[in-house]
């Protein structure tokens, strides 16, 4: 795997891990939460307009961390229309039919020319194609050793 691509993932989790959780978690009241959450929805949302998977991902994961879901409070005063758009996000971003509604926007980002994917889905259907375009992996199909 590419070291810059795998700092990027680590880089990913730590901002899901740390940041978008520690900006929510450290306000006091659910009022500040609310807003804080909301300000991260909106800009999932412009990044999903500029087609950068990667961020929407990291921020729908965070926001769907226990630590997060749980704050019944705060949730309750987000708008219904806020809601529908963190829903579209995470329909967007969830490996629901191995990553259909992702694999389709990407397809259409592809068209526009511009994008960031997903880094931790590219990784994995890059790593998929390489074993199953492998020399070493064909000849093992081809000639099984008879041990």
């Amino acid at each position: 795997t590419a070291p810059n691509l795998v700092k990027m993932i680590d880089f990913h989790q730590h901002l899901v891990s740390c940041h978008f959780t520690e900006w929510i978690l450290n306000e006091t009241t659910p009022e500040r939460r609310a807003k804080v959450l909301k300000r991260l929805i909106t800009v999932a949302d412009e990044c999903k307009q500029l087609n950068n998977f990667e961020t929407v991902h990291a921020i729908v994961t965070a926001l769907t961390l226990d630590s997060i879901r749980r704050l019944s409070q705060t949730w309750d005063l987000i708008s219904p229309s806020t809601r529908k758009t963190f829903s579209s996000l995470h329909s967007l971003v969830h490996m629901r039919g191995r990553w259909s509604n992702y694999k389709t926007a990407l397809e259409a980002a592809k068209r526009k020319g511009y994008f960031i994917p997903m880094l931790a889905v590219f990784l994995n259907q890059v790593e998929h194609e390489h074993a199953f375009y492998s020399k070493d992996y064909v000849e093992k199909l081809v000639f099984p050793s008879e041990d």
